[in-house]
């Protein structure tokens, strides 16, 4: 039976400056790389990315066809929103509004790749009231 994600898999236009750009803007360490891939992972447990260079034009996201909203496939967990929101403009980084009902917002890599930063809002809400079911 499956236990949890080991890897995400990205498309990079080029592993180098990739590289440079995970780890200094989002702080991953590179866990092992060839000249084609790398492995990069946070501090701490969790899923690791595999960024794969591919001519390939295809990025990461989606726009859902109810309601024309542009989704992120990975979502990454922020607990101060509004200091990281602010981080990423003074470094470049295309950002969406901050919006504070869905309590996160957007960001593309240099490729193009669509990610989300959010307070994990199951966990804030039970952490407000216990009682809530933790289960999907």
């Amino acid at each position: 039976m499956i236990t949890f994600i080991t890897s995400v898999e990205v498309p990079v236009s080029n592993l180098d400056k990739a590289l440079s750009w995970y780890t200094e803007i989002l702080q991953f360490q590179v866990m092992w790389r060839d000249e084609q891939s790398a492995f990069i992972a946070l501090a701490g447990e969790g899923t690791r990315l595999f960024l794969v260079q591919t001519n390939d034009e295809k990025r990461l996201e989606f726009t859902n066809t109810n309601t024309g909203v542009v989704h992120s496939v990975i979502d990454f967990y922020v607990e101060n929103l509004p200091a990281f929101h602010a981080f990423l403009k003074q470094h470049g980084v295309e950002v969406t509004e901050l919006q504070p009902k869905a309590m996160g917002f957007g960001f593309r890599d240099p490729d193009g790749n669509f990610y989300g930063a959010h307070i994990d809002q199951l966990s804030y809400q039970y952490k407000k009231n216990p009682t809530i079911s933790s289960k999907v």
